[in-house]
């Protein structure tokens, strides 16, 4: 029984080595060619954690995305719009980010890469106690990136911050 495991597990890595090098991930922040199509049934959905929807409010942002892949070896980026920013200590899935993870200034969040199998994946990126930026419309962005069987996905999402 444990000798089936070992080969099954050896052909299924070989599987997803033949399929990467057959359709290899796009570059991280270049733009998507043709051949990439965006994966249906994706969600970005932004809210604020207090009833205050108002320019200087404090408040957390929580900012959540279903890429909705059905099987896949990829990450997740999100990109925050000005006036937005994370910080070490903010959450991803009820962890505390570390500073590896921010990027350009902390406008960009990038997760290591992870599996995910029957769309079951939810990422949840929680900005804690933001100052809210001026009144307007702030569009933020999600994307996942697939490796081995070509996924690119993204979303975008817009909160409306009022005077």
């Amino acid at each position: 029984m444990r000798l089936r495991m070992v080969w099954l597990s050896v052909i299924v890595g070989l599987s997803w080595m033949l399929v990467g090098w057959t359709n290899p991930p796009a570059p991280a922040d270049a733009e998507v060619p043709s051949k990439w199509q965006a994966a249906q049934g994706k969600a970005l959905t932004v809210r604020l954690e207090s009833s205050i929807n108002k320019q200087e409010a404090v408040s957390d942002v929580v900012i959540t995305y279903k890429p909705d892949v059905v099987l896949a070896y990829g990450r997740a980026k999100f990109h925050l719009p000005k006036g937005f920013s994370a910080v070490a200590g903010d959450l991803i899935n009820g962890q505390p980010l570390t500073a590896d993870y921010i990027q350009n200034g902390g406008q960009t969040v990038a997760l290591p890469f992870g599996v995910d199998i029957g769309a079951m994946r939810t990422f949840e990126l929680r900005l804690v106690g933001k100052k809210l930026p001026p009144a307007g419309q702030y569009k933020f962005r999600a994307e996942y990136w697939g490796i081995g069987i070509g996924i690119y996905n993204t979303a975008e999402a817009v909160l409306e911050l009022r005077n």
